[in-house]
Formats: C-alpha cells, structure tokens, sequence
C-alpha cells in the first residue's frame, strides 16, 4: 500500500494550507484595536508581530466610561492555529464582558 501523496497532490494542500493560514491572520488582526488609544496625556498603542503564521497572543484596550482605561492582554499557551483559536475564544469572551460593563467597578482588577 503506497501512503504518499502525488507531488500535484501535496502542492494542492499546501496552497490550501496556505490560504487557510492567510485566512486565519486576518481573522487573528480584526480581534486587535484598529487604532491607537488616546485618554487624557496617555497615548496606547500596539504592534503585533507573531512568531508563527498566527499565534496566541491578544490584547485590547478601551476608554471606560469614568475616563480609565480598560486593558486585557494574554498569551495563549503554545502557538500556532489551536493558540490562536483559544485566543479567539478568550477575546471574544472579554469583550463581551466589556461591552455589558464599562463602568470600572464592574471590571476585573487584578
């Protein structure tokens, strides 16, 4: 029994691969802010940079409603896409969380 693939074959579901990855980047850049963050003297501002194709990292950061800024930031452990899917669930988490209390009582202090 021959176990593998035709070279077309391999080319076929690397592009694929590929493709799924450049997907999954863009998904992972519209959970970062879209821009900087001014409050008061503060500027807040971020870069991302990944080591893999996509990675676990995630981070927001938001103006409450008492003038404060709100911040949450995390680092999945291990990388690549499963990081990167755990990543999208925490954010998603906390920024429903955020949107349902931006008052500053209500957020986590850690």
């Amino acid at each position: 029994m021959n176990t593998t693939a035709p070279p077309l074959e391999l080319r076929a579901l690397e592009k694929l691969r590929e493709e799924e990855l450049e997907e999954a980047r863009a998904i992972q850049s519209v959970m970062l802010p879209a821009e900087s963050l001014r409050a008061g003297a503060v500027m807040i501002s971020h870069e991302f940079q990944p080591v893999a194709a996509v990675g676990g990292d995630f981070l927001d950061y938001f103006q409450l409603t008492d003038g404060s800024v709100g911040l949450y930031m995390g680092d999945v452990s291990g990388k690549g896409l499963p990081a990167a899917l755990y990543a999208a669930l925490a954010v998603e988490h906390c920024a429903a969380y955020t949107r349902r209390a931006l008052r500053r009582t209500m957020c986590l202090r850690l």
